[in-house]
């Protein structure tokens, strides 16, 4: 078995202008990553892949999916890449801990991940520089015109100064910093919001390209504060660059309340990152205010913890309910009315027209399984007492720090 990973991203400065030319800066996010691991099967055609990405409840051979579906098009990328067709059977298993549709480059990082795992698995690993090639030809899938900054990030994983058609400039970081992300439960739309901005780029060209202009000066600011280590000029960049991206028109209000919570929390700067209307927010804290607390093993203080991995340590458990959660809903989410006693309903019923109706998301494939089904009532129990022991940990756990 061949495995591989590869970070998320974020975006500092410069998002949308970057599509038009212009400057942007961007870091990738290395404890958030998607993971790939390939291992041949004792049986099967020549040059078949079984793809298994529990995440998205996906279970299919390759030759089964749409021409278009990302995942196929880049193990056909790979193959093509490496001019390899007739290997012998693959298991392909994908997962992600990269949110997704947030602005951090959840499908991009599955797709490197992917293409390293079959690289290294077929003995021909590829250099970053063909990673992000492939990579982007994926991106034009999801994002329809983007502007490669994802694929650049994800695949060298260190911070970049991206400017389309250029050469790839890291740079340097003067000192480390904190970036507080918050997510506002919205998904980002990448392609809409590009698609947005275009629209309103043709519609008012002169404008949008001095706002553009003005993006770009809040990221030669950021550029030169980090490398630095002048973090209060770097805060002032990025509200610089959120008023902006406000009058571009891809701000809304969820993404402005999370960064009037950080500002008057006491970050030096927020903004939206990625494509907005949605998504997530970062805001730059304030270095040396993280405050330590002791980690507990055994009922006894074992080790010293900072309190954002004492956070993170509870926010994670809950995202994982979160997303069982949505997998339970979908599962009950099927209509079954229509398949009567056991073989379907004698009278004339329009399914789609009562799925609508009654708020279903689906429509159930066959009435003997739908009669039977008790998937979703299972799976909804299971999730909810799982949800239970995490919120009791963070309860007990809490007791202990008011103790303290």
């Amino acid at each position: 078995m061949t495995i591989a990973s590869a970070c998320g991203k974020i975006i500092l400065l410069g998002e949308h202008a970057v599509v038009y030319g212009r400057p942007a800066l961007a870091a990738p996010l290395p404890d958030l990553r998607a993971t790939a691991a390939a291992s041949d099967l004792a049986e099967g055609e020549p040059g078949s892949v079984c793809i298994e990405a529990p995440d998205i409840e996906l279970a299919a051979w390759l030759h089964e999916l749409s021409p278009d579906q990302p995942l196929a098009v880049i193990v056909r990328l790979t193959r093509q890449a490496l001019a390899i067709e007739k290997h012998p059977p693959l298991a392909l298993r994908v997962q992600s801990s990269i949110p997704v549709a947030s602005g951090l480059g959840s499908g991009t990082a599955v797709s490197v991940a992917v293409l390293r795992a079959l690289s290294a698995h077929w003995g021909h690993p590829l250099a970053p520089e063909r990673q992000s090639a492939l990579a982007f030809e994926v991106e034009k899938l999801h994002h329809g015109t983007p502007s490669g900054i994802d694929n650049t990030v994800v695949a060298y994983e260190q911070p970049v100064y991206f400017v389309r058609g250029d050469a790839t400039q890291p740079f340097p970081i003067g000192a480390p910093f904190t970036l507080v992300l918050g997510d506002t439960g919205l998904r980002s739309n990448t392609s809409m919001a590009v698609g947005m901005v275009l629209q309103a780029w043709q519609a008012e060209k002169e404008r949008f390209e001095a706002l553009f202009d003005r993006v770009a000066g809040t990221v030669a600011l950021g550029r030169k504060a980090i490398e630095q280590g002048d973090w209060a000029t770097l805060g002032e960049a990025m509200d610089k660059n959120q008023q902006l991206l406000q009058e571009i028109g891809v701000s809304s209000d969820e993404l402005e309340t999370l960064i009037e919570t950080a500002k008057q929390a006491g970050a030096l700067g927020a903004k939206l990152s990625g494509a907005g209307m949605g998504g997530n927010m970062i805001a730059l804290a304030e270095t040396g205010m993280e405050p330590i607390l002791p980690g507990y093993t055994h009922l006894q203080q074992a080790q010293p913890v900072r309190a954002a991995h004492w956070v993170l340590s509870h926010f994670w458990p809950l995202h994982r309910d979160l997303v069982r959660l949505g997998r339970a809903a979908s599962s009950a989410g099927s209509l079954p009315l229509g398949s009567g006693a056991l073989a379907g309903c004698p009278f004339p019923v329009d399914r789609q027209w009562l799925m609508e109706a009654l708020g279903f998301s689906q429509v159930s494939e066959n009435s003997l399984d739908a009669v039977a089904d008790r998937d979703w009532a299972v799976e909804m129990a299971f999730s909810g007492a799982l949800l239970g022991v995490h919120l009791s940990r963070l309860g007990e756990d809490l007791v202990k720090c008011l103790a303290l």
